[in-house]
């Protein structure tokens, strides 16, 4: 089935080009009979790529015989092992951004509930890989700010003996730390994510740091590393902690720009298994440079008995809002959620692919994870330790060597088309909406390319690199956006403002933010969990739309405190022909947000950002003046406030002063 399914979606990425915009995928289920496929065929868009799925774990040679004909269409048995890694290649090859999901009437064939698995699992993939889309550049910049890095530890080669234990921060790890201490000098310890400072306050130094996010918010990293300390990162991790650690293991990253830039400038660097854990590639790292036997412990991978998902400290419980699910566990049934069956799903698929089971898992509890071999901690070989051998350090390549790639340019202009490829479309193309368009995808272009060489130029020359990831064409773009319905507001943005004082803003990805306030009362959460911030967005303005029986023509939608603005984001991908009336209290927090997050070209094009701050005594005339234009085009007002910011009192005030 393999070559046969890659070679029917290399022809659809040759007909790529033809594909209408929007990058729609029409799937079908039904059963594996040729007469089925012709008709549901014939009623499917012959302009977008199709997919037949059927029960079974094999191809019918008859209908493969009637694929051979077709170059749009593509068909897969439902229950075949590798299906779900060839939804995620249609995917991310067709760079598709919607499926439209159809079923036989037969009864018997596919159950409801695999219709809806096959629906959530579709959407799970394009979310991810929009999400990853919008982060392409954030990779990029990251690689560019750790580059005298990877010059410096080029060619570091690392040779492990011994047993090797990986912590995660799951809840459990609280009832090992007592063991650990005891016993730490009879094994290699690898710390997976932000454990390796809680570890060390345990008095517990891990040897070597696993990690993989572009953002390290919210750690002293400066002393958590010591010289011995190792780090194994990729290519694209956060600047903020490569450039404290003195020995980094660099491996490839997901950005190809940089990959092949690496590349032509003889710095390549090794691959290690990328997940959606890092614990992923924890055990990849410690199989490939020589430790056995591998252990992991404080893998739960589900919630304690008090609903913790992490060790305490470790991270805010009151970010997350679990939707929970019982899984097989290693003691019993145990509580998880939708995020760590996923990371479980991801940990298995490796372990089961390997020739012969290594991996012990001694997790106190927790969640069940196939591949590996149970074993209490207390059990797990104290034999000889063999402190890894560093040797080998190849001659690295000088920065004056370095030339800007051609790699580079074309991510520049690859960059800022994505940009405008997932921004939406009104339906009716207001007046200078195309000229709009223009003009910003040039601006972008501009800056993305200034950004990207002033970066590279500080990596070449060893200048210091700023601390934080700001993105001038981002600012610019938001200017222009804000620019339209308030130039006053406009004016004030256009010098860079303090951070907002009170306020955390963690960045995970470049299109929102997590915001929490810190108050006399501790910290609240401003925005919703940051796990599901879009979907619940999406659900929530889809429910207000809905029970306002919306209509474009006759409303306009007054949104209170946007804080992460994904709701109005939601607002423009749903109805981007709609009008938008935004009430902005924290002018220095919205600062903050647009040098970091792309998100303003998303909101829809008729929309008016006004400061109802106090160092804006005349919003209420502004906000009064856009509400009579509204309502002399026969507007109603609609009002939206952020159920996460209701309560605040600079919103409280809002709502008081403009009396919906």
């Amino acid at each position: 089935m393999s070559d046969f399914f890659h070679r029917k979606l290399q022809q659809l990425i040759v007909r790529g080009e033809t594909f209408p915009v929007g990058g729609a995928l029409f799937v079908y289920l039904g059963p594996d009979e040729l007469e089925e496929f012709d008709r549901i065929r014939q009623s499917a868009d012959p302009c977008c790529p199709f997919l037949y799925l059927y029960p079974g774990t094999v191809y019918s040679a008859v209908l493969q015989t009637r694929l051979e004909k077709d170059d749009m269409a593509m068909a897969l048995p439902l229950e075949a092992p590798e299906s779900t890694s060839c939804f995620a290649l249609i995917i991310n090859c067709l760079h598709l951004e919607r499926i439209s999901l159809a079923r036989t009437a037969r009864d018997g064939v596919f159950s409801d509930g695999a219709v809806g698995l096959v629906a959530e699992k579709f959407r799970e993939l394009i979310a991810g890989y929009n999400q990853f889309r919008v982060s392409e550049l954030l990779h990029l910049r990251c690689g560019l700010r750790n580059l005298p890095a990877i010059i410096r530890n080029h060619g570091l080669q690392v040779k492990g003996s011994g047993p090797c234990l990986i912590c995660g921060a799951g809840p459990s790890l609280e009832t090992q730390l007592d063991w650990l201490r005891r016993n730490r000098e009879k094994f290699y310890l690898i710390a997976v994510g932000k454990l390796g400072p809680r570890l060390k306050q345990a008095g517990i130094m891990p040897d070597c740091l696993v990690y993989a996010d572009n953002s390290g918010y919210g750690l002293d990293w400066q002393d958590f590393f010591r010289p011995e300390t190792l780090l194994v990162t990729y290519s694209c991790a956060a600047p903020e902690v490569c450039r404290y650690a003195s020995t980094i293991y660099f491996a490839q990253g997901p950005d190809p720009f940089f990959n092949r830039a690496l590349s032509e400038w003889r710095l390549v660097l090794p691959q290690l298994a990328y997940g959606g854990t890092a614990t992923l590639t924890a055990i990849d790292f410690a199989r490939r440079v020589g430790f056995s036997p591998v252990a992991l412990t404080g893998n739960d991978l589900c919630l304690d008995g008090n609903g913790m998902s992490h060790l305490p400290q470790y991270s805010d419980e009151a970010q997350f809002e679990h939707h929970l699910v019982k899984i097989e566990g290693n003691d019993g049934t145990v509580v998880s959620t939708p995020e760590f069956i996923k990371l479980k799903d991801c940990l298995e698929q490796y372990l089961c692919g390997l020739e012969k089971p290594g991996i012990y898992n001694c997790t106190a509890g927790g969640a069940c994870i196939a591949g590996s071999l149970r074993m209490p901690l207390e059990h797990f070989p104290p034999d000889d330790c063999g402190i890894p051998e560093i040797t080998g350090k190849c001659d690295a390549v000088p920065g004056s060597q370095l030339h800007w790639s051609g790699y580079l340019d074309q991510a520049v202009e690859e960059l800022a088309a994505m940009t405008f490829n997932i921004m939406p479309l009104p339906s009716v193309m207001p007046d200078g909406y195309a000229e709009y368009r223009r003009a910003a995808m040039a601006l972008l272009q501009q800056a993305f390319a200034g950004d990207l060489r002033q970066d590279f130029e500080n990596a070449v020359n060893r200048e210091k690199i700023p601390p934080t990831l700001a993105f001038s064409g981002f600012r610019q773009l938001a200017l222009a956006v804000i620019r339209r319905g308030n130039p006053e507001l406009a004016d004030y943005l256009n010098v860079n403002r303090p951070p907002a004082d009170g306020f955390n803003v963690e960045y995970y990805f470049t299109e929102y933010a997590y915001i929490s306030r810190r108050t006399d009362h501790g910290i609240v959460a401003l925005t919703d969990d940051y796990l599901h911030m879009a979907e619940k967005a999406e659900k929530t303005i889809a429910a207000f739309l809905a029970g306002q029986d919306f209509s474009p023509e006759r409303h306009a939608v007054v949104f209170v405190a946007p804080v992460s603005w994904m709701h109005v984001v939601a607002f423009g991908r749903s109805c981007p022909q709609g009008a938008a009336l935004i009430l902005e209290p924290w002018p220095e927090l919205l600062s903050e947000l647009i040098d970091n997050c792309l998100f303003m070209p998303r909101i829809p094009y008729d929309s008016t950002v006004i400061a109802a701050a106090s160092g804006f005594p005349d919003w209420r005339r502004q906000y009064q003046r856009r509400v009579r234009e509204l309502k002399r085009k026969g507007m109603e007002l609609l009002f939206f406030i952020n159920p996460a910011t209701a309560e605040q009192p600079e919103v409280l005030d809002i709502i008081r002063q403009i009396n919906p």
